[in-house]
């Protein structure tokens, strides 16, 4: 079978650390002999891996310059390797992402519908298609394999799934108990939304006159800062805030001064002028909360990761649509054909972040200057903006000894850039927050999870939406004032949940495995911290990156900047790439580092850790970057590290060499005690290395 995986170099020190990855289309990332960013100082899935790493591995390392050998000679034209050991090989995957992040793939033939698959050895990075059979260009899995069975059971029911990369993991001991009766299916990051404000309909505005309604909107626009705009005071906007905490108990009237035309008049300046007419008119609750649902339908759905823009106000499910075919059609194949399989999710399952309070910022300190200034300033420049951070909370908030809001924070509210570079203790004994605050963000991650569930939107006028079960739909159909929705995320959800899968956490929804909040969450909604299996490891690879791990606030903020200037922040690649953790410098390296940790060390500290034993591994599945790839990672020592071992070499050989003679010397002069001296000097000076 081919190689169709790209194949990457680590490059390690005399300890086994790796200093460098070389990439066959990025010899280099960063100048410098460490030209890695992966932070391996503090805690992480309760391993701190920097004194591990000094330390050393303690097992040789198989590389691929050192094991060949043969038994003729190299001049011999028929000169032969006869012997061939493995050198050491990690096959990395990055599941990359399903859903509507990136907006134009979105229109195109091939949006983004990344997973994986691995049967045995072999591992294939793989992309779901609603429209039919590919052409095929990465090795295609042999006849009579699960993998090609599934892929002729796929192009039955009308879909296809297109090979995009193939490896297979070397023969090796950290991969010969990997299970070879079985498919195992890898999802990427959904990031799968709450639900959404209803789009008000027209009689909702209850005969408001339509200058009002929009400046109503901008109103509440200004009020968040969307774009940047700075018109409105802080005056004003906290009296909206006043009145949506009085929303949340009462139907509590609210005066509006808007702007509804204008006459020619005196100016305030003299002369003679267009003046603006204002009109001022009371609006009641439902009135009030029907320009909000607007405007906030508008900011979610253009921010939405997984869901992109639909017909008219409405979001577009297919995404959703083609995640329920794609499970629909694995549950079918394995209960038909009895095939054993297995089924993971590799984080960010819930989109737990966006718009929404970081419920660790209660939480002990860590590290206080975790980030740096400079991210946070290159993510404002990428987001083409010079506005501070925007902090979101969520109900029950509190202002220094201010009452607990009923409503949670609607206005602009800055986020310090001291708090966004701190990294908070999670999931640690005592790091959480007060007892009287466990029980308020308990019920904030119990509320948005539920909220998750409660998602729909319409069903797409497309054939694959038509080709779901009336049956199905009907179990998951919502009546609506416009026609029936679909609770598209549930769906996906009660899916998986048959497919009895398994999940982690991701940096966007990390809550879940924190046992300080988790405690009222189902089995599904909780998540581990990893899946270790014989010569397996998955995990999300938020802990290579500096500014998404667990408990940095960072992560939390920008995430809340993308809220307002998703297009702008996304769209920005060549910006936030020379300030940003790349693929080269932190995800590839840091997971070639566990796997060396893994297989060629003794550390009872990473033997088992939150989410149970940790066994060798040679294939590692990842997601987090949103960027689907499959890569081969080979080991070398660097230039330094080989010319050191070289004259350790060198020394080691003549100090055996020199050993050797004496004990020679030493032989022959138990020996030659009858001689006379010049024969027996004679005799030393023959002797090689003496």
């Amino acid at each position: 079978m081919g190689i169709d995986a790209r194949v990457v170099t680590a490059i390690l020190n005399n300890k086994g650390r790796v200093v460098e990855m070389e990439d066959e289309k990025n010899p280099s990332v960063l100048p410098g002999d460490e030209n890695t960013s992966v932070p391996y100082k503090g805690l992480s899935y309760n391993w701190d891996l920097e004194p591990l790493i000094n330390t050393g591995v303690s097992r040789p390392i198989m590389y691929a310059h050192d094991v060949n050998a043969c038994t003729s000679a190299q001049g011999d034209p028929a000169h032969r390797n006869s012997v061939a050991c493995t050198p050491a090989t990690l096959i990395k995957i990055d599941v990359g992402y399903w859903g509507a992040y990136d907006r134009p793939r979105e229109s195109t033939a091939k949006p983004q519908r990344d997973f994986g698959v691995i049967e045995g050895r072999d591992v294939w990075l793989c992309r779901f298609n609603s429209f039919g059979a590919f052409n095929n260009g990465a090795s295609a899995p042999p006849g009579g394999s699960l993998m090609a069975k599934f892929i002729l059971f796929m192009e039955g029911k009308g879909y296809g799934i297109e090979l995009v990369k193939h490896s297979t993991a070397p023969v090796a001991t950290y991969t010969q108990n990997i299970p070879t009766n079985r498919l195992t299916f890898a999802f990427p990051d959904l990031h799968l939304p709450e639900k959404w404000p209803d789009e008000p309909p027209t009689s909702a505005y209850g005969g408001m006159p339509r200058a009002a309604i929009e400046g109503l909107i901008k109103r509440l626009r200004w009020a968040q800062r969307e774009n940047n705009i700075l018109t409105m005071s802080v005056a004003e906007q906290t009296a909206i805030q006043d009145h949506l905490d009085k929303l949340v108990s009462a139907d509590v009237p609210y005066t509006y001064q808007y702007l509804s035309g204008s006459h020619v008049g005196v100016t305030p300046l003299g002369g003679v002028g267009l003046i603006p007419d204002y009109t001022s008119i009371t609006i009641n609750r439902a009135q009030f909360l029907a320009v909000k649902a607007h405007v906030d339908r508008a900011l979610i759905l253009k921010s939405c990761w997984f869901y992109s823009n639909g017909p008219g106000k409405n979001g577009d499910a297919a995404p959703a649509v083609d995640l329920v075919n794609m499970l629909r059609c694995m549950l079918d194949f394995k209960t038909s054909q009895g095939v054993a399989m297995k089924v993971y999710q590799v984080g960010d399952l819930y989109e737990l972040w966006l718009d929404r309070e970081f419920l660790y910022r209660f939480y002990t300190v860590d590290d206080p200057n975790a980030g740096k200034d400079l991210y946070l300033w290159a993510s404002n420049v990428a987001a083409n903006i010079h506005d501070n951070f925007q902090y979101r909370m969520d109900a029950d908030w509190t202002a220094g000894g201010s009452a607990p809001h009923p409503a949670r924070r609607y206005v602009y509210h800055n986020w310090p850039m001291a708090e966004l570079i701190r990294r908070h203790k999670v999931a640690a004994a005592g790091a959480g927050p007060a007892a009287a605050e466990i029980p308020r963000l308990k019920k904030i991650l119990e509320a948005r999870i539920a909220n998750v569930k409660l998602f729909q939107l319409p069903l797409p006028s497309t054939p694959a939406a038509k080709s779901i079960p009336a049956a199905t739909l009907a179990n998951y159909q919502v009546p609506t004032p416009s026609g029936p929705e679909f609770q598209w995320n549930k769906m996906i959800l009660d899916l998986l949940a048959k497919l009895d899968f398994k999940n982690i956490w991701g940096n966007h929804d990390g809550y879940r495995g924190d046992p300080s909040l988790n405690g009222g969450l189902s089995a599904n909604d909780k998540a581990d911290a990893y899946i270790s299996e014989p010569g397996i490891w998955v995990e999300h690879s938020h802990r290579w990156d500096d500014f998404n791990r667990d408990g940095m606030a960072f992560g939390a903020g920008v995430t809340n900047l993308v809220y307002y200037y998703r297009d702008n922040l996304l769209g920005a690649d060549v910006i936030k790439g020379a300030f940003m953790p790349a693929e080269q410098a932190a995800f590839q390296p840091g997971a070639a580092q566990w796997f060396l940790l893994v297989n060629y060390a003794t550390f009872p500290s990473i033997s088992s850790g939150l989410s149970g034993p940790v066994l060798p591994f040679g294939i590692y599945i990842s997601g987090h970057t949103h960027s689907a790839d499959l890569v081969e990672v080979h080991f070398e020592l660097s230039a330094t590290a080989r010319a050191q071992r070289t004259i350790n070499e060198e020394a080691e050989r003549l100090r055996r060499a020199r050993a050797a003679a004496g004990k020679k010397a030493a032989e022959l002069l138990q020996k030659g005690q009858g001689l006379g001296r010049e024969v027996f000097e004679d005799l030393l000076e023959r002797i090689p290395g003496f």
